[in-house]
This record gives C-alpha cells, sequence and structure tokens, in this order.
C-alpha cells in the first residue's frame, strides 16, 4: 500500500502565544525539515501552509523556507490552502478563488512551486468548495472520509449524529465501519478535472494522540486495520504539524487543561516509529502526487451534504460564533465597497489598490479568530488579526470610492 504523511501548519492558530509564533516555525516546521533529512534522508513526505504563512516565514524565518526549498520537489510536496487560512465553505464563491489564487502568487514568488493538491481548512464542505480548487489551478483536495461516510452511509450517520463517534476513542471494531471500503484507498474525482483524497480522524487523529503520547491508542491495532487491504493508499497523517515538536492544543482541547503550546521533542520518536512501521511492513510511503499519479482511480464521483465538516462537525460551528457574526457582518458591507471600487477602477495603480483591499478582507476571514466559541474564545491576537485587516480593507476601498 501507499502511504502518505501531510502536515498541517498554522501561524495564526488559535490561542497559540504570538510571542511564540517564530518559536514554533523552529521547533515544529524546522524540526520536521531535520527529522526527515536526518532520519530518513529521501523519504518523501507532505507540508501545508497557507499563502499568509508562506510570506511571514520569507520575512521572518528565511531560514526555514530556504531548507524546504532545497528539498521541494525531491523529498517534500508542497500542499496549498486558502491565504488567509478561512473556512471556505462559509464565503462567497468569488471570495474563495481569490483565497487561493493569492495563495498561488506567494507559492510561486516564494518557494518557486505551483501545489497540485489543496489542503481543504477543518474539511468544511459546499458544493462551491471543488469549483474554487479547480479555479484555482488545483488538480487534487482533501476530503473528510468521516463525514463522506456520514453523507452515503445510513447507519454510520445514524451512529454518529450523536457525536460520540467524533470522539479520539472511537471504537476501533465498529462494525458499521469497513476499513478496506475503497473509498478510502482510491482517488475519486469529485467534479471533472479535480481529484479527492480522503484523510479520516479514525487515522489521523488517533495518531496525533499518540504522538502526544496517550497510552489509551494503540497505534499499531489502528495501522493493521487501516492498512488490511494492501492496496491503494492510506493518508496515515493529515493534521496539524504543531503536534510534531509542540503540543499545541491535545491538552487542551482533550483534557481541559490550560498548558498549550509547549516543547514535545519526544513526539519525534513516536512518529519515527510509525514510519518504520509502515517500511518494515512493506508499505510505500509517498507524495500526495504519487497517488494522483499512480492509484487507479474510483469511477464513482465524491457526494457530500453543503454544511460538512471534520471531527463530526459543521461549517457553521465556524460561522456561528460572536466573533464571526461580528466580523462577517461587517465583512459583507466591506466586500460591496470593494466590488464598487473595483468597477471604478481604471489605472493599473487603482487595480492594485482593490488587490489589496480583497487581500485584506480575505485575511480578516481567518478561522481562528472566529474559533472556539463562549467560554473558550478567540485570543484578543487573533480577534486583532482580523479586524484590523478588516479596516485596513475598508479603508483602502473608501478611499477609491471618494
Amino acid at each position: 500500500m501507499k502511504v502518505a504523511f501531510l502536515f498541517h501548519g498554522n501561524l495564526n492558530y488559535s490561542n497559540m502565544p504570538i510571542e511564540r509564533r517564530d518559536w514554533v516555525i523552529d521547533t515544529s516546521y524546522g524540526a520536521l525539515i531535520k527529522f526527515w533529512n536526518s532520519r530518513f534522508p529521501g523519504l518523501k513526505w507532505n507540508i501545508e501552509h497557507a499563502g499568509w504563512d508562506v510570506d511571514y516565514m520569507a520575512q521572518n524565518t528565511p531560514h526555514i523556507i530556504e531548507e524546504e526549498r532545497k528539498i521541494l520537489g525531491k523529498s517534500l510536496e508542497f500542499v496549498g490552502a486558502p491565504y488567509g487560512h478561512s473556512i471556505l465553505a462559509n464565503y462567497p464563491y468569488q471570495d474563495g478563488v481569490h483565497a487561493l489564487q493569492f495563495s498561488m502568487e506567494s507559492y510561486q514568488n516564494v518557494l518557486g512551486v505551483k501545489p497540485r493538491v489543496m489542503w481543504n481548512p477543518e474539511g468544511a464542505w459546499n458544493r462551491d468548495v471543488p469549483r474554487m480548487a479547480k479555479a484555482a489551478g488545483f488538480d487534487a483536495m482533501f476530503v473528510d472520509w468521516d463525514s463522506y461516510l456520514r453523507c452515503n452511509d445510513e447507519k454510520i450517520r445514524a451512529s454518529e449524529d450523536t457525536g460520540e463517534r467524533a470522539h479520539v476513542y472511537a471504537d476501533l471494531t465498529d462494525e458499521h465501519v469497513n476499513p478496506t471500503d475503497k473509498s478510502l484507498h482510491f482517488p475519486m474525482p469529485i467534479i471533472p478535472g479535480l481529484t479527492g483524497i480522503m484523510r479520516t480522524d479514525r487515522v489521523s487523529r488517533h495518531m496525533l494522540c499518540y504522538l502526544m503520547g496517550d497510552k489509551k491508542v494503540d497505534m499499531n491495532a489502528i495501522m493493521e486495520r487501516y492498512t488490511a487491504a494492501n492496496e491503494g493508499y492510506l493518508v496515515v497523517y493529515a493534521e496539524d504539524a504543531e503536534y510534531c515538536g509542540t503540543t499545541g492544543w491535545y491538552f487542551m482541547k482533550y483534557h481541559s487543561l490550560s498548558s498549550c503550546f509547549d516543547p514535545i521533542p519526544e513526539s519525534f520518536d513516536r512518529l519515527d516509529t510509525v514510519i518504520q512501521w509502515m517500511l518494515d511492513h512493506g508499505h510505500e510511503i509517498v507524495n500526495l502526487s504519487d497517488i494522483i499519479d499512480t492509484v487507479p482511480h474510483l469511477k464513482q464521483n465524491i457526494v457530500l451534504k453543503d454544511g460538512m465538516a471534520w471531527h463530526g462537525a459543521y461549517a457553521e460551528a465556524w460561522s456561528s460564533t460572536p466573533s464571526s457574526k461580528e466580523f462577517d457582518a461587517i465583512g459583507d458591507r466591506v466586500r460591496e465597497k470593494i466590488k464598487r471600487a473595483e468597477a471604478k477602477a481604471v489605472t493599473a495603480a487603482d487595480k492594485e489598490k482593490v488587490r489589496q483591499a480583497w487581500k485584506h478582507l480575505i485575511c480578516s476571514q481567518n478561522s481562528d479568530g472566529r474559533w472556539p466559541p463562549p467560554p473558550v474564545n478567540p485570543a484578543q491576537w487573533n480577534l486583532d488579526f482580523c479586524r484590523d485587516n478588516l479596516v485596513a480593507a475598508e479603508k483602502i476601498a473608501d478611499g477609491l470610492l471618494k
């Protein structure tokens, strides 16, 4: 079986101490590069950053960008995402295309790559998201298999609508779930010209907890169960990169402890164990493009209901919080101003100002300024990031409309 590891980075991670941002880049992303280069040189892996993150690192931690550049197209494949890490399903089609195109510009300008695969934040889905991805030039995008099952299997929908199966300790012997199901192990078309690659909490989320040292997680059993088909592919990890090297939100999310983003260097030893298990059992570790290009594609299209999201959640979880309601109401007003300014713009200078206004609006849609909901709430700096970008976008639009 072909297996892949994808590490999703997020420099606007909710409640991450902002003064530790560069530390996280070094301790997680930089350490991941060192890990693969030293322990598994030449072995393939995948990493994702939003366009804003790439621009930030190019300016503030260029040594990490340089290390990524050295191995891009060799062992490392880069995966793309919307520029400001927005929940694409919660915004108009035009916003989503802008968000992805801004990222594509950053990837090509900073890294010299045009990624083929799109990371869809929080797995949030509506029928426009694949169209956004295709319009921006992606060949494939991640799809949440657990959402797919909830939408297409009545028994699973009945058992999981309670939310219990979204828990990390979901029963590995769940009779409703077939770990050899071809929809998990073979690429499937979403729309013409766009392929779906599945990720699942039933593997990724367990591995996240395993990296944190959770002794309740039996990774051997999980890996044996989900590689039993021994054909097609399996994405073993498609989760936050920050869980390699730092504790991220683990203790806050799963154990209600205030501790977050502490160093945990031993997580790399656990990652080593999983990779070595895969190699010892004869599995081929690949880039995501290898999956697209070499694994046979199923003929049936991926169909999900609008509003789905991963972890048993729905896209509205990120649009219904107090901060989201505040920011999105302002954003709707600003968007209309930008469109009016865009219609009036004639000179190259004015068109560039419109472009910058769109970029600020896209940044204001950052998901981590909208989550978590009360009583935890985003950190003040997460809120300020969204608010400051809204102010900047409106100021540009107002100036053009005078």
